[in-house]
């Protein structure tokens, strides 16, 4: 499958946070339906998305922004014929796990692109740069039989091996068993270890003898008994075809929820949607089905059945990967010494340029009234030397100053007066004869130096320098109004220096040149900057604003280090954050929006900026919180000056 590079940007969907990492793992799931697919129509099986999937295509037209797998639908008969062949058509590195899997844990049936992390550069070029396993759930479609009696008798056993199950799982969970046991490892022999066996051994043991009366199975004592119990699950869902059927259900969630029966030709009626950069098949009567299950699905209500990303548990797979390379790749790591910022004392060398350059025009002008016009060979240099000098001066403000415009051509004005009197000295015979004439001229290149001196003045030397650095133009929008308000404020200087940027895959590894989108600001009205070639410790801004805080953190983009927030910090009074992330309103209590915060809230610009403007006050309390549990108790007075919300922004300007 082909993804354009900035598919994989992080973005804000129906106002929850989608990391870049999480579009990577939308991809690789994709990539593994696609194979699937393939299978699919070579062997003429059917299938749809189900569940989450099926509202997330008819919703949002892709994935629920919050969702991170994705489900399908497939016949019991179909999906016999896909379990026969997937593992000669299926990639190699790709595994299919189920009830039947010894020491899974599941009655779904997952097919996984690889069993851990993935490592290899096949593997991350495959799977789009993402190198966590990444899956599809299989929702097997099971038959239903006409025969009322028969299907009564197969799901009253169902439910009881269901019911032993949760027992064994749940169980579990509470006992302090023996360290690196599994659920999986039950055996009533392993149960001897286990402290608080009596608890529940004996139940178990009673559980067990009806349970085999009842389903008319024996289990052996001595191998797991929750992998037996998921064997059996399977054997009861296959108890029936096709042929004897005219319903079908998935059948764990059907005996428990009692909300998905089907027609049993339910994915012969399905149609093709789109589905992010693809299309998926969903049924046709997906409107009613997912109102059975889910009510007004039309409505969004954020929750997550799992812990939301669920590629996170692995994360120490490839930190083992990226070792050497930084301590976490995907999440900032606080350390107290970030607070510490040391200021670069150093000021605005262009204005001390300036400044020196109006010195040196003063004295020559001062040297030409003393002169008198007496010595020909000194005003000759003194006038050449002032021509030189204004050049100079325009030079130094013309490719430096958004409102060096007017000024530079009032410079060059100057210099043509210089020049008519340089004439007039170098072509006179005798001084004596023209010197009231000169001094008059001189008198008025005084008068036109003081205009000059304060026209640079009221528009450079004591205008407050404020340089807008954004990542991206599509998120312009972000900064806009600050920037049109301080741009029309004769007290700043504006300017627009876009940063750099390249994009790497899931390994944290760089995958394309440098990318400056300078000229996608031409139309700004003010200067735009190259970073490339910008000198910002010479520049020292006042006011440097940013709307990316990620640094070397954001999984998908990156700038050179230059310009991580660590450095910017220092070279200029003021590091001002404006984040362009803009999400619905949540508290610390809403865990779904806390995970997706984690990937943004708690990055390197927000720790290091003077400030950071977040959308209202009650997100500035929440990232208030966050930060205080994030960097310690002792560090809340700091983050209740540094967090504002932007109503409050004009108040800092």
């Amino acid at each position: 499958m082909k993804f354009d590079q900035e598919y994989f940007e992080s973005e804000v969907r129906s106002g929850f946070f989608v990391p870049g990492i999480m579009k990577r793992c939308w991809a690789a799931q994709m990539e593994i339906l696609s194979d699937i697919d393939k299978i699919c129509r070579k062997h003429n099986l059917k299938w749809s998305l189900a569940y989450g999937s099926i509202m997330g295509a008819a919703r949002h037209k892709g994935f629920i922004p919050w969702d991170d797998d994705m489900d399908i639908y497939m016949r019991r008969d179909d999906f016999e014929v896909f379990r026969s062949v997937y593992k000669d058509e299926m990639p190699a590195s790709c595994e299919m796990r189920g009830p039947v899997t010894p020491g899974y844990d599941n009655w779904i049936w997952r097919v996984v692109n690889t069993a851990g992390v993935g490592y290899s550069d096949e593997f991350m070029e495959k799977y789009h740069g993402f190198p966590y396993s990444a899956g599809i759930d299989i929702f097997v479609l099971e038959f239903v039989s006409s025969n009322v009696e028969e299907t009564k008798a197969r799901d009253a056993a169902a439910v009881c091996n269901l019911v032993l199950i949760h027992f064994l799982m749940n169980a579990w969970s509470t006992t302090k068993a023996p360290k690196g046991c599994v659920p999986q490892a039950i055996t009533l022999s392993e149960l001897a270890k286990v402290k608080k066996k009596n608890t529940w051994r004996k139940e178990l043991e009673t559980m067990l003898e009806k349970h085999e009366r009842f389903c008319h199975v024996k289990f052996d004592r001595n191998e797991s008994i929750l992998d037996q119990a998921f064997r059996l699950h399977e054997e009861l869902c296959k108890r029936f075809t096709a042929e004897e059927s005219d319903q079908s259900a998935v059948l764990g969630w059907w005996l428990t929820q009692k909300k998905d029966l089907y027609p049993v030709d339910y994915l012969e009626h399905t149609k093709k949607v789109d589905f992010e950069n693809t299309t998926a098949y969903i049924p046709e009567t997906y409107d009613a089905d997912l109102r059975k299950i889910f009510g007004d699905w039309t409505v969004p209500q954020r929750y997550s059945g799992h812990g939301y990303p669920y590629f996170l548990s692995t994360e120490n797979l490839v930190l083992e990967r990226a070792k050497g390379k930084m301590a976490n790749p995907y999440f900032y790591e606080f350390d107290s010494k970030d607070l510490e910022v040391t200021k670069n004392p150093k000021k605005d060398t262009y204005k001390v340029a300036v400044l020196e350059i109006l010195k040196i025009m003063s004295e020559l002008l001062y040297g030409l009234q003393k002169a008198h016009f007496a010595d020909s060979e000194l005003v000759v240099n003194l006038l050449t030397d002032l021509q030189q000098v204004s050049i100079d001066l325009g030079e130094c403000i013309e490719d430096r100053y958004t409102n060096a415009g007017k000024i530079v051509k009032r410079l060059e004005d100057y210099c043509e007066e210089i020049y008519v009197l340089y004439q007039k000295v170098t072509e006179a015979e005798d001084l004596s004869t023209i010197s009231e004439e000169c001094e008059s001229a001189l008198g008025e290149l005084c008068d036109n130096f003081l205009l000059i001196r304060s026209k640079v003045g009221r528009h450079i030397l004591d205008k407050k320098e404020v340089i807008f650095a954004p990542l991206q133009y599509k998120h312009w929008d972000n900064l806009k109004e600050l920037f049109q308000s301080l741009k029309e404020n004769p007290a700043y200087d504006v300017y627009i220096m876009p940063l750099p940027y390249y994009r790497k895959d899931g390994l944290m590894e760089r995958t394309c040149d440098t990318v400056n989108e300078k000229d996608l600001f031409a139309d700004e009205g003010v200067m735009v900057l190259d970073a490339v070639t910008t000198d910002l410790t010479c520049r020292h801004p006042e006011y440097l604003i940013i709307d990316w805080a990620a640094d070397q953190y954001d999984s998908t983009l990156n700038v050179e280090e230059k310009f991580y927030t660590k450095h910017l910090a220092e070279i200029t009074d003021h590091l001002v954050y404006v984040p362009w992330i803009k999400v619905d309103e949540f508290t610390t209590e809403e865990t779904l929006m806390m995970r997706s915060a984690k990937f943004y809230l708690s990055t390197p610009g927000v720790i290091k900026a003077d400030y950071s403007f977040v959308q209202s006050e009650k997100m500035a309390d929440t990232y208030r919180k966050v930060l205080t549990e994030f960097a310690g108790e002792d560090t809340a007075e700091i983050w209740d000056g540094k967090i504002q919300p932007y109503e409050k922004i004009s108040e800092y300007f």
